[in-house]
């Protein structure tokens, strides 16, 4: 497994070690560490500092599930190296808030984009066939409990207790 440089810098500042990849992602990549934790690298310093927002709120509101849906818990990050470190979720589980809006957000895009949307459901239906309703119906408890509206919807980032 190759490490890049910036996750050989984590590894050797926080004492653990990258056992696996476990997925490489558009804005980041994640790895399981020997501490059975999960470390994401950035690639860029937007996206990274999002998620991190999301985290430390998370964190601050103590969410660590909503509804069945866990959350992974924020464990610490590293602003150099664009880091987040948490804790590993089985199913049901939301994943990755880089894309997360607040709710005022959200509310612009809709107001300058009226069929926003519209496209956002079509992409739901799209990834997440005859189960987009309860998609839809858990990320509305997700914005309802944490004020954050997630983006990202797919099957990687909103997994069911019965997904395989």
């Amino acid at each position: 497994m190759l490490v890049p440089e910036y996750g050989k810098m984590y590894e050797h500042r926080y004492d653990c070690r990258f056992i696996d990849r476990y997925m490489p992602g558009r804005e980041a990549d994640v790895y399981v560490t020997d501490r059975a934790t999960v470390v994401k690298l950035f690639h860029h310093e937007p996206p990274f500092l999002r998620e991190l927002e999301v985290y430390q709120d998370l964190l601050a509101k103590n969410i660590v599930s909503v509804n069945e849906f866990a959350v992974p818990v924020l464990i610490r990050w590293d602003d150099e190296l664009r880091a987040i470190e948490m804790t590993i979720v089985r199913p049901p589980y939301f994943l990755d808030f880089a894309g997360a809006k607040t709710d005022e957000e959200y509310q612009l895009l809709v107001l300058h984009d009226d069929e926003w949307e519209d496209q956002c459901v079509e992409r739901v239906k799209e990834n997440f066939d005859d189960r987009w309703p309860d998609v839809v119906a858990a990320a509305d408890a997700f914005a309802r409990a944490t004020g954050w509206v997630l983006m990202d919807l797919h099957r990687g980032n909103l997994k069911f207790a019965d997904d395989q």
